[in-house]
């Protein structure tokens, strides 16, 4: 289902993208890891590891980073960056 749902997030993103490019307004897909906020809090210790274990960068992302990240695609600086999917994961969709 999660996966059903992230590849349908996915086109919709490339389509809209499209619908709306000539209006000057860009569309983009932001796809967070593992971020260092309260739902992780979940996680007990070890499972914590496991997930920093896989990790390549061996951490968490931070919730600043996504923020700066969502700042950048929004600002005038960004604007030819349109139908992007953003993994901002410290390395987790590329394995280890």
């Amino acid at each position: 289902m999660y996966s059903a749902t992230k590849a349908g997030l996915s086109g919709l993103t490339k389509s809209l993208a499209l619908e709306v490019a000539s209006y000057n307004i860009t569309v983009n897909q932001i796809n967070p890891g593992w971020v260092d906020t309260p739902l992780a809090d979940i996680l007990s210790e070890e499972e914590r590891q496991e997930v920093i274990d896989v990790t390549p960068q061996k951490r968490f992302v931070e919730p600043i980073e996504v923020a700066k990240l969502t700042e950048y695609l929004i600002s005038e600086s960004a604007k030819g960056i349109t139908g992007q999917n953003i993994n901002i994961c410290a390395g987790l969709s590329i394995g280890c």
